[in-house]
């Protein structure tokens, strides 16, 4: 999988990167939850399909569909696949990089 870490879209502190291939072993998933934070729900509507595994989400749209968050405005995304990813944090202080909880 090739993951093109310049051509992403976000929505709160979720980040769905554009990619090429999608690697094997993933199973599909009928939902419309992309990522449930503390407070918020992040959601898609339209032409998409979901695959994960222990590690990881590959989104693709057929054609086109909507990220939703209840905080931000929603996000139209295009055909392709995304690779989604959370915002990480760096705390100087105690040294450690983690995260961030919506």
């Amino acid at each position: 999988m090739e993951v093109d870490t310049t051509n992403y879209y976000q929505t709160g502190d979720v980040l769905y990167f554009k990619v090429k291939g999608k690697p094997k072993g993933l199973k599909k998933v009928d939902t419309n939850l992309i990522h449930q934070g503390r407070d918020n729900k992040h959601t898609i509507s339209g032409d998409y399909s979901i695959h994960v595994n222990d590690e990881i989400m590959i989104i693709t749209v057929k054609s086109q569909a909507v990220l939703k968050h209840g905080e931000h405005t929603d996000v139209t995304i295009g055909k392709g696949s995304y690779l989604k990813r959370i915002v990480k944090e760096r705390d100087h202080i105690l040294e450690l990089t983690r995260e961030v909880i919506d």
